[in-house]
């Protein structure tokens, strides 16, 4: 199964563990995730469970792409 163009629904990658265990993603499968948050009629939260992250955590992501300015990456 797929979902707009994001793949398979599965996990997304972790590259790095931090000792406070924040994670930090792939940064290529992160911004297609947030392309496809940003998809009319996608609910972020269906979304980000399908890809096992918190929704309020792909919901500030979203938020942070939309207020940074064009060409710049998160």
């Amino acid at each position: 199964m797929t979902l707009t163009g994001v793949g398979p629904l599965r996990s997304l990658r972790v590259t790095k563990i931090l000792r406070n265990g924040k994670r930090r993603f792939d940064p290529v499968e992160k911004e297609r995730l947030i392309d496809a948050a940003l998809e009319p009629g996608i609910s972020i939260a269906g979304l980000a469970l399908a890809h096992g992250i918190n929704a309020n955590q792909l919901r500030n992501w979203v938020k942070l792409r939309r207020e940074r300015p064009a060409g710049r990456k998160l």
